[in-house]
């Protein structure tokens, strides 16, 4: 299975796509865009060991930035699309290593 996270901000967007089962799953890629639009914007792809596949230093709308990741995601052999797609949440701070698990706690402040 290979599942698409993505937070889109209003001047960013981070998305990452993972392979895996019921039991584990492994990050493949990450795109990370921050001040999308403005002047001193940048993009960065690492592949799931965090090695720097693309680094730019331009950034000039959201729509493009995410087609950049999908293109590297097909030059990377994955054909298709994703099983599924869902917000990546954002909670945890630093000590956050590993995605959360959704669950009626977690999602209760976002409620609110």
């Amino acid at each position: 299975m290979r599942i698409l996270t993505i937070n889109a901000g209003s001047s960013s967007l981070k998305a990452a796509i993972y392979h895996g089962d019921d039991d584990e799953e492994e990050l493949t890629g990450a795109l990370e865009a921050e001040r999308i639009g403005q002047p001193n914007s940048s993009m960065r792809i690492v592949d799931g060991r965090g090695t720097v596949l693309l680094d730019r230093q331009r950034a000039d709308d959201h729509a493009r930035v995410l087609h950049t990741f999908l293109d590297w995601l097909h030059s990377q052999g994955a054909e298709g699309t994703p099983d599924a797609v869902g917000p990546r949440p954002v909670r945890g701070g630093r000590a956050s290593t590993a995605p959360p698990l959704l669950t009626p706690v977690l999602l209760a402040p976002s409620r609110e």
